[in-house]
């Protein structure tokens, strides 16, 4: 169960990294760095998405 949950958590963080991704180019923003991290809390995924802009 606890390999499903964590499997499915790292498919939305691809699909994630990349509609950002998709934004900053839009805006004609280089990324540098991207960094994503993921914790549970109170059984909701919480997303803190962290990037560098050229």
């Amino acid at each position: 169960m606890l390999a499903c949950k964590s499997f499915k958590a790292q498919l939305d963080r691809v699909k994630v990294q990349g509609d950002i991704t998709n934004f900053l180019s839009e805006h004609s923003l280089e990324i540098d760095e991207i960094k994503i991290s993921q914790l549970v809390r109170n059984g909701k995924i919480l997303t803190f998405i962290i990037y560098k802009v050229k």
